[in-house]
Parts: structure tokens; C-alpha cells; sequence
């Protein structure tokens, strides 16, 4: 049972992270003044990008059950898309 507090508070803290993703960086490159500043900025915060993308692919395959798999899996899905390439 304490496993899967554990689990879900993971994803708790993934969808914070992922939110800080969606509704902070990703509007703060947008309005960047130029590519370089863009590109400053996706430099510092790159690596906290790809710990949350990590963090996403481990909870789906720690997953105990298929519920928990999709809720992980939908976390993730922006990392997923065709094509994605993440700076590692």
C-alpha cells in the first residue's frame, strides 16, 4: 500500500514539474527576443526537462496496473511526439 502512495505522489510531483513546463517555459522561449536568448534559455532549463521526461517513462514502466500505466503514460505524452528531439 505505501508503494502506491509513493507511486502517486511521483506523479504528483511530475505534474507540477509538467505544468511548470507548459505554462512557464514553454511561453518564456516564446517570447524571447531573440533566437539566442531562446536558445539560452532551453540551455538552462534542458536538463530539468529531460529529468521530468525520465521520471514520466519510469512511473509508466513501474506502473503495477494498466489505470496507473495510462495515467503516466498521458503525463508523458508531450515527450513522446513523433520526432521530438531533447538536447541530452
Amino acid at each position: 500500500m505505501a508503494w502506491r502512495r509513493a507511486w502517486a505522489e511521483q506523479l504528483s510531483d511530475a505534474g507540477a514539474e509538467l505544468t511548470w513546463f507548459s505554462r512557464e517555459l514553454i511561453p518564456q522561449l516564446g517570447q524571447a527576443a531573440s533566437v539566442q536568448q531562446m536558445l539560452g534559455g532551453w540551455q538552462i532549463s534542458a536538463g530539468r526537462v529531460i529529468a521530468l521526461e525520465d521520471r514520466l517513462t519510469a512511473l509508466e514502466a513501474e506502473a503495477v496496473d494498466e489505470s496507473r500505466r495510462s495515467q503516466a503514460g498521458r503525463c508523458g505524452a508531450p515527450f513522446a511526439a513523433p520526432g521530438h528531439t531533447w538536447t541530452r
